[in-house]
């Protein structure tokens, strides 16, 4: 499944395809001009933090690119939740699916989303990153109502929290792995439900994604991605030229 998610961007991409014997899908191969110093998705807010956490991590909610070129304005689908509705003027409750697994191998729970979107975590006057304050900033409480429900309850009325449960910074991490590493670990190895987990780290140097097989969308379409920093854009360019054989 080749996607505008779990491609990484495919107009710069380099597909080489390794064959193995277990595994004929190829490696996606992307020199990008620098690598985000963390893994954290809030705190690498950036061109290329981006394509990783869009990648390791999902929304209860996404937009639909493709239908926005034909009509134009947001198009939004449901994605970790089957529904977001309205219960009353300050609150707005999601379903979640009940067939999505984190990269640890747990089930997405209603406890993953309100630990994902704590005030401690994402909003509050103790939160670590900015991004989150000023996107949701105005909520008052998170929680889970049900293993399957959590209840957003904002301090003033919020018509589009459906947009912003699309956008960024909204993604779902795994509560139990954050919990067993911590904020630094969290950093280097975080735990989504994405198209692709993260494999290894050399800092400032390559990050290597993994596809995550048992994705609920589908089989993505790379069985890995390899993102390496080259921060000469001439060097970037000349790796994009043909390759003959001779």
């Amino acid at each position: 499944m080749l996607s505008r998610r779990n491609v990484l961007a495919a107009g710069v991409a380099l597909p080489l395809t390794a064959h193995v014997q277990t595994d004929s899908r190829p490696v996606l191969r992307v020199a990008v001009q620098a690598l985000p110093p963390t893994l954290d998705p809030v705190e690498s807010i950036s061109n290329v933090g981006l394509r990783i956490s869009d990648n390791v991590f999902d929304g209860l909610l996404r937009r639909d690119f493709t239908a926005e070129c034909v009509g134009g304005g947001a198009v939004i689908r449901p994605h970790l939740a089957t529904s977001v509705v309205q219960r009353d003027e300050l609150t707005w409750v999601a379903t979640l699916r009940q067939d999505v697994r984190m990269h640890d191998g747990r089930l997405l729970t209603a406890e993953d989303v309100a630990d994902s979107f704590s005030a401690e975590r994402l909003w509050g006057p103790k939160a670590p990153f900015s991004e989150g304050k000023v996107a949701w900033g105005h909520l008052h409480s998170v929680t889970a109502e049900s293993p399957s429900a959590v209840a957003f309850r904002t301090r003033t009325r919020d018509v589009v929290l459906p947009l912003r449960l699309s956008a960024y910074p909204a993604w779902v991490g795994s509560k139990a792995a954050f919990a067993a590493v911590g904020e630094e670990g969290w950093r280097q190895r975080p735990i989504g439900s994405g198209p692709y987990r993260v494999g290894s780290v050399q800092r400032d140097q390559r990050v290597v994604l993994d596809s995550n097989d048992d994705y609920f969308q589908g089989r993505p379409g790379a069985r890995q991605v390899v993102l390496t920093a080259v921060p000469e854009a001439s060097t970037r360019l000349w790796g994009c030229r043909p390759v003959t054989s001779t």
